[in-house]
Formats: structure tokens, sequence, C-alpha cells
């Protein structure tokens, strides 16, 4: 009798042990496992912090010269307030105004050959360093208000695809000329993807973050360009000794009373400078190029609109920012990429 209980018990542990056996040989599967998606989750890791390092990381050509007698210099392009695939009716802008895809692709490559142009022929006797490109908002129109949805050229989606190498390929140009591009982006107010501007990730939340790294992809073998994309509403660029805050500009509202939209934007800019010391803001949003002291606003590649007429806005040309910065006196020469 005792005997086989003893067999029943035996039987019990052996099974048991069994089960304890293919447990463990289960959970060493599972810890293999474990390590392998660790592993390649560490590996994700470093690759996109070797990617942001990348992004983010200041080129060393716009770091300040010491000890070298030529007269460097780098060029400044901001690139905003483009408003790809709108469409503008000549007959609605008092016969002023056409845009569409077409025209913007025109109206882009003379930017980028104006821009050029300008050192070939009118600005000579720097040796230049390289340029930075800013991108710097409202890169695509978007389709914020209903009346865009109704009249764009496309969807957005269809937008960002067909643009992303287009302006990728603007980019490379100018690393052609100049041999080296410093790209530093910020979002606008129109490519955002809902229908209000939000503070937390505002800049993760907008069409231009994919617009952005999209065209950081298509370059990312070009050692010539390098990008640096802000996570918020501003990016802070340094080139030699002079700080610039790029923004879209939008932060503030201009008054319709005398001196515009200066009022309102120096008690926004005292306010920003007291949070981050900064020399220049350059933004774009207004559609009306500016240089002040403190702040340069950029004019648009779209031009005058159905908007700006019916707000009795004044015209003007398109046309993009452009100026130069020396290690020695900073920002000496301002002018303009015309788009026509």
């Amino acid at each position: 009798m005792s005997g086989g209980v003893d067999s029943h018990r035996i039987e019990v542990l052996e099974a048991k042990l069994v089960g304890v056996r293919s447990e463990l040989q289960r959970q060493r599967k599972v810890a293999a496992k474990s390590k392998d998606e660790l592993e390649k989750l560490l590996g994700l890791v470093e690759a996109q912090n070797a990617i942001t390092d990348q992004l983010s990381a200041a080129p060393a050509w716009l770091a300040p010269k010491r000890g070298d007698s030529n007269l460097h210099a780098t060029a400044w392009l901001t690139l905003s307030d483009l408003h790809l695939d709108e469409v503008v009716i000549r007959s609605q802008s008092a016969g002023l105004n056409s845009y569409n895809r077409k025209i913007a692709e025109k109206r882009l490559t003379a930017v980028i050959e104006n821009t050029i142009a300008v050192f070939d022929e009118q600005i000579t006797g720097l040796q230049l360093d390289g340029i930075v490109c800013a991108l710097g908002g409202d890169i695509i129109t978007g389709d914020i208000h209903e009346e865009l949805m109704k009249t764009n050229e496309s969807s957005v989606p269809e937008t960002i695809v067909h643009w992303v190498p287009v302006l990728a390929s603007a980019i490379g140009r100018l690393a052609d000329r100049f041999g080296k591009v410093h790209v530093p982006c910020v979002s606008g107010n129109h490519d955002r993807t809902g229908k209000k501007i939000q503070f937390k990730n505002r800049a993760q939340e907008s069409f231009s973050w994919i617009i952005y790294h999209w065209i950081a992809a298509e370059l990312a073998d070009d050692d010539r360009v390098t990008f640096d994309i802000a996570e918020g509403a501003d990016k802070m660029v340094k080139v030699y000794k002079t700080r610039f805050m790029l923004t879209h500009g939008d932060g503030f509202r201009g008054g319709g009373g005398v001196g515009g939209i200066f009022p309102a934007m120096n008690r926004w800019l005292l306010r920003k400078h007291q949070v981050t010391p900064f020399d220049i803001a350059v933004m774009g949003h207004w559609h009306s190029l500016q240089f002040y002291p403190t702040a340069f606003i950029n004019g648009s590649l779209k031009g005058y609109d159905e908007y700006a007429i019916g707000h009795g806005f004044s015209f003007e040309r398109p046309q993009q920012m452009l100026f130069v910065i020396t290690p020695e006196n900073g920002v000496t020469i301002q002018t303009a990429a015309y788009a026509d």
C-alpha cells in the first residue's frame, strides 16, 4: 500500500518537475526574446539620439573666426509663408496677383536663383562660409479655414508628398553654390493640424514637423547640409557672435493704429528677451518684408491675395528675406530675394 502511495507521489513530483522544466525553458526563451527586444530598443534609442544630435548640432563653420584676415561672411535666407498649394485668383485680387502650384514652383526657383545671383553679381569680395536657410513656418497653407479646403490645389497629404522633394532640391541647389547649408526650422500657424494653435506639442502637432523631418531624411546623405528642427515655437541660432531667435511671428497681434505692429511686437520681444536673450528675432507671418533693429520680418512667396485686399493691406511683391552676417559687425547687408 505504502509502495503504491510512494509511486504515486513520485509520479506527481516527476510530472511537476517536467512542468517546472518546461516553464523554465519557456521563461528562458521569453528572457532571450526580451533581451533581443531590449537590445533592439536600445539600438533604436541610440540611433534616435544620433539623429537628434545630427539634427541639432550647430555646424562648426558658424562659429567665430579667429586669427583669419579673410573677409568671412555667412548668408541668411528665410523661406517662410510659402503657402504652397494655396490658390489666389487674379480677378479677386484687383488683378495684381495669381498663385497656384505651377506659379509657386517658378517663384521658389526664382528665389533660390536670385539668392545665388546676389552673391555672384552684386555682393562680391566676401569669403562665404555658407548659408543659413531658415524654414520659418507656413510652408504649406493647410486647410485651417473652410474656404481653403474648398480652393486649395490639393489635400494636405498630397501637398506634402509633392513639395518635400522640391524643397529638398532647392536646399541642395544652395549647397551647390554656397558649399554649406544650415537649416533651422520652426512651425507656423497655417501648417498646424488642428483648428487652434496649441502651446503643448505645437511643433510635433504641425504638418511642418513631417515636412522638415522628411526633407532632412531626403538630404541625410549630403554632409553639406545640417538641420536643427525646433521642438517648440522658437529656435535659437548663433552665427558667429550674433544670436538670432527664429520664430514664426504669430505670438502677438498687430495694432491697426499708428505704429502698426511695431508697439505690440516690441512688447512681445521684450518679454521673450527676458526669458532667452537674443540680438535679433527673425520671423515671418506678417507677409511684409521689414528690417527693424531687433527684428526682421519676412515677406511671402504667395504675395498679395484676397485676404490682403479685403483688409486693405498694402501691396507687396513676392519676396523672401536675405541678409549677410560677418564675425566682426553682425548683420551688415539687408536685402531681398525676389520671387518674380
